[in-house]
């Protein structure tokens, strides 16, 4: 039906209607038309903004065409931009420490802080669902930052318990700058 419309909106114009039947055109269907055509427009042009995006996302380069999967896609990256900031500032994440063992796996060397996300409806968010997108939105800078408060708490508590370990915490590149 979008595209049906569509097409007649590149085919027929004002002139065009009021040529064929000056009656035909009455206020009413006018501002319908016209309606219709910005509703297009601003389809239209959210496609090819969401095209473009996922372009970007890609690679460089890379020619994508909208598909109405791309819009699910932009809202679940928004819902979960919006819910990782409020996980965030509410503290709803939690840090865990994967051992690192000797090459001979008879001792442990140090602890890896691993990131997890438990989200109040959706359960766990893997980190390759909810680290990306905080890349995309810059909101890896104040992830990293909670993470890296965390950790030296815990490295804090560990060296108060005798237990000395070297912690690797994995950073973003955006984190550097």
């Amino acid at each position: 039906m979008f595209l049906k419309s569509l097409k007649m909106l590149c085919l027929l114009t004002y002139a065009d209607i009021k040529a064929v039947n000056p009656e035909a055109l009455t206020p009413w269907k006018a501002e319908n038309i016209w309606q219709l055509y910005i509703a297009a427009e601003n389809h239209l042009n959210r496609s090819a903004d969401l095209a473009l995006r996922t372009a970007k996302r890609n690679q460089r380069g890379s020619l994508v065409v909208f598909k109405p999967s791309m819009d699910a896609d932009f809202n679940d990256r928004r819902f979960i931009e919006r819910e990782l900031k409020r996980a965030i500032s509410e503290k709803a994440l939690d840090v865990h420490y994967q051992p690192i063992v000797s090459s001979d796996g008879n001792r442990i060397v140090g602890a890896e802080a691993l990131l997890r996300w438990t989200h109040p409806v959706r359960g766990q968010v893997p980190p390759g669902v909810f680290v990306p997108v905080a890349e995309e939105s810059g909101t890896i800078v104040a992830l990293g930052d909670w993470v890296m408060s965390r950790v030296c708490e815990t490295a804090a508590r560990w060296s108060r318990a005798g237990i000395h370990q070297r912690i690797a915490i994995n950073i973003s590149t955006r984190e550097l700058g």
